[in-house]
C-alpha cells in the first residue's frame, strides 16, 4: 500500500470517529457536500454540527438570512433578470447572480468567499462584484472591504444592488462584462486539511505528522512563461502576493486576427491594453498575446506592443 493511500485512509478514520455522534440531518448533509465533491475536513464538520443545532440550513433558501423585505424585493427581479442557465443577458441581472451566489453557498453550505471550499464555490462571484466594470463597482469594492459581519455585508451589497435595479425602472444595460465565472478568484483555498484533525488520537495525528515530514516538496511551476491549454486557450503562472497564481486567458476565436493591424489596433482600444498592468489579471496577459505568441506556437508579423 502506497504511503498516500495510507494517509487518506487514516483521515477518513480520524473523521468518521469525530462524525459519528453527529445528527441524522448533519450526516446527510456531510454526504451531499462529499457527492458535490468536497473533502472530508473539519470545516465540513463544524459546518454539520450547525446544521444539527438548526444554526444553518441544507436547503436553498435565503430567505430567514437576509429577511423577508430583501427577499420580497429580490426574487421577482432575479426571476425576471437571472438567466437559468449561463450569464445574464443585462449586466444589472449578473451582479444579482453574483450576490446570490455568494448569499446561497453561505446561507445553504456555509462557503465563505474567501476561505477554504468557498474559494471555489463563492470566490468568482464576490471577484465579479468587485473587478467588473459595473455601475456599482466602487460601492461593492467599499462594502466588502469595509463589512466586519460577514451575514450583514451580504446583505449591505444585496440592497445596494436592489436599490440600483429599481432605480433603472426597467431599463436594463446589454451585459458587456461577462460571466462570473470568467474571473478569477481574489482568495486561495489554503487550508491543510491534515491540520483539521484534533490530537485526541495520538496514532492518527502521530501517522499524519510523520506523513507530512516525509512528503517532497512540491517545485514550482515557470513563473511568467504563458501555455496553450487550460479551460480557455492559454494558461500562466504569475506570483501574487508571495504566492503562486494560475491565470487562464485567451478566447481560440481571436487567434486568428493577430496579424490584423485593424483588429489589433481595435481589441487595444476596447480593452484599454494600455492601462493593463497588472500581472495577476486574464486582460494583462490577452493584450500582450503577439509578445508570447512564439512560444505559444502561433505566427505573427508584428509581436511588440499590444494588439
Amino acid at each position: 500500500m502506497k504511503k498516500s493511500e495510507l494517509k487518506e485512509i487514516i483521515k477518513e478514520a480520524v473523521f468518521e470517529k469525530m462524525t459519528e455522534e453527529l445528527c441524522k440531518k448533519g450526516k446527510a448533509y456531510i454526504a451531499k457536500r462529499k457527492r458535490a465533491g468536497e473533502k472530508s475536513s473539519a470545516y465540513l464538520s463544524g459546518r454539520a454540527v450547525k446544521v444539527c443545532k438548526g444554526q444553518m440550513q441544507g436547503e436553498n433558501t435565503i430567505n430567514e438570512f437576509v429577511g423577508k423585505e430583501l427577499e420580497d424585493r429580490n426574487e421577482p427581479l432575479y426571476n425576471k433578470l437571472v438567466a437559468g442557465m449561463g450569464k445574464s443577458e443585462t449586466v444589472e441581472g449578473e451582479m444579482l447572480r453574483a450576490i446570490n451566489r455568494i448569499a446561497y453557498r453561505y446561507y445553504n453550505d456555509g462557503d465563505e468567499y474567501m476561505t477554504g471550499y468557498g474559494t471555489e464555490t463563492a470566490g468568482p462571484a464576490h471577484s465579479f462584484l468587485v473587478n467588473a466594470n459595473h455601475p456599482l463597482k466602487s460601492a461593492m469594492i467599499k462594502i466588502f472591504k469595509d463589512g466586519t459581519n460577514y451575514e450583514q455585508t451580504i446583505k449591505d451589497a444585496l440592497d445596494t444592488i436592489l436599490d440600483y435595479i429599481e432605480s433603472r425602472q426597467g431599463k436594463y444595460t446589454p451585459n458587456n462584462v461577462g460571466d462570473i465565472f470568467d474571473y478569477e478568484p481574489e482568495f486561495e483555498d489554503e487550508e491543510d486539511y491534515d491540520d483539521d484533525y484534533d490530537d485526541e488520537d495520538d496514532y492518527y495525528q502521530e501517522s499524519i505528522n510523520e506523513a507530512k515530514k516525509k512528503k517532497k516538496k512540491k517545485k514550482d511551476p515557470p513563473i511568467g512563461k504563458p501555455k496553450r491549454g487550460g479551460p480557455k486557450a492559454y494558461y500562466v503562472y504569475v506570483r501574487d502576493k508571495g504566492k503562486i497564481k494560475k491565470v487562464t486567458f485567451g478566447s481560440g476565436g481571436l487567434r486568428a486576427k493577430i496579424n490584423n493591424p485593424k483588429a489589433r489596433k481595435a481589441f487595444a482600444a476596447r480593452h484599454k491594453c494600455s492601462q493593463k498592468k497588472d500581472r495577476t489579471k486574464a486582460s494583462y496577459w490577452s493584450c500582450r498575446l503577439p509578445r508570447y505568441a512564439k512560444q505559444l506556437g502561433l505566427s505573427v508579423k508584428n509581436p511588440g506592443g499590444f494588439w
